[in-house]
């Protein structure tokens, strides 16, 4: 196989990129027709109805691990919403929100009702709360010469403005609450002329963890905002991505977690479907042809190997995937996968102090978290998918197959 070409099925899959290329991918939800479903529910289905027959005044707390596949369901929903006449403004977190800081009210607000009041006029206008906030900045921050749709863009990247926004904001809450939804009511009634009305997808705050130095702060400030369905509420639809520790915390019940694909059942009995689904989402990326010259005659095998490794999680999968694509020699061996696979335990080793195998043994045997009594420990097996959610008719929990193997060995 030529570079080129090597080149091209590296890019494809790449674990950290969406697919632009709609023909490389496949509805996981909606692959067998006999509603053998692999995650326990059609999830952009799920997201869909509920806006689809709710009240206009909708909203819905969305997680799973980095890389499970939540952008592409999100996206799914847009596409279908927009199908069913509604107007969807969607919103990537990443350019309004330093993911490693606590998370304000304001960053919120800021980001909403600037995106939307674009999406509605085709320019950005300073009307109602962002009038108020333009005023504070001229008289108390004395920034005459910015237009405050600048402001809003700098916030990120600008923590000493940032932190004065949020004071005043927070200050005057209950009056700029009252702004903010009175701005959206008005520009959700001008689309109800013509369409259905304002859905909006607010999508990469599930990446807000912080950093070692304010972990413990930032997943504070994540719960309390997270917790305040009220505020969050902005007389539209809307759906907020959150972060896959907030699952566990006990004021936060109802938020929709995307689990991995079922490749196991809760009592380690391999379910052949899932594994079939994750080789045909494969196939789409890399042909028959082309996985016979990676992994020889064989490949269906080795392809079953790289799947059960990845206990569901296709990041994992694509992961080490990638990795075949770009070894010297085809076609790979069996020894050459496990090689390339141990790289990869071995990150997870280095997470493992004896505390935290002690909890994994526990997942491990009763496929449950409920055992692991301190949070902090629930927080960090979930945000690095040390341990994986699985929703089939049952909720369940159990090991990545990497800890798994190092669990094994002891």
């Amino acid at each position: 196989m030529k570079k080129e070409e090597k080149k091209r099925l590296y890019g494809l899959c790449d674990p950290y990129k969406i697919p632009e290329e709609p023909n490389i991918t496949i509805s996981i939800d909606e692959f067998y027709d006999d509603d053998s479903l692999v995650r326990g529910f059609n999830w952009a289905n799920k997201l869909f109805n509920t806006i689809s027959y709710g009240d206009g005044n909708t909203l819905q707390l969305f997680t799973g691990y980095s890389g499970s596949g939540k952008t592409t369901e999100l996206k799914k929903v847009q596409r279908m919403l927009e199908g069913d006449g509604y107007l969807v403004v969607y919103i990537n977190g990443d350019d309004y929100v330093d993911i490693t800081k606590e998370i304000e009210i304001s960053d919120i607000y800021n980001a909403i009702l600037y995106n939307v009041v674009v999406a509605v006029d085709g320019k950005f206008t300073d009307e109602g709360y962002f009038k108020r906030l333009n005023n504070f900045l001229k008289t108390e921050v004395k920034m005459e010469n910015i237009k405050i749709a600048d402001v809003v863009l700098e916030m990120k990247d600008n923590p000493t403005l940032r932190q004065k926004v949020s004071r005043y904001v927070v200050d005057n809450f209950s009056s700029f609450k009252k702004d903010i939804r009175q701005d959206l009511e008005k520009l959700n009634n001008k689309v109800k002329k013509t369409k259905e009305g304002i859905v909006v997808i607010f999508d990469s705050l599930e990446k807000n963890k912080g950093i070692t130095s304010n972990y413990d702060e930032v997943i504070k400030a994540s719960e309390t905002l997270f917790s305040d369905r009220d505020n969050l509420s902005m007389f539209l639809d809307i759906i907020y991505t959150v972060p896959p520790y907030l699952s566990q915390r006990a004021r936060l019940i109802d938020i929709e977690f995307l689990p991995a694909v079922k490749l196991k059942n809760n009592k380690d009995e391999y379910f052949q479907k899932g594994i079939d689904l994750l080789k045909a989402l494969v196939e789409k990326r890399i042909n028959k042809e082309e996985l016979e010259i990676i992994f020889g005659d064989d490949y269906d095998k080795k392809l079953e190997t790289i799947i059960k490794f990845s206990g569901g999680y296709v990041r994992d999968m694509l992961k080490v995937l990638r990795m075949t694509i770009i070894v010297d020699k085809y076609p790979v061996s069996f020894d050459k996968i496990d090689r390339i696979i141990y790289n990869e335990i071995n990150s997870f080793d280095e997470l493992m102090d004896t505390s935290t195998r002690k909890e994994l043994e526990k997942v491990k045997k009763n496929k449950s978290i409920n055992d692991i009594s301190e949070m902090p420990m629930k927080d960090k097996l979930l945000t690095n998918h040390l341990i994986l959610r699985y929703r089939n008719q049952d909720l369940w929990f159990d090991v990545h197959p990497a800890v798994d193997r190092l669990l094994s060995k002891k």
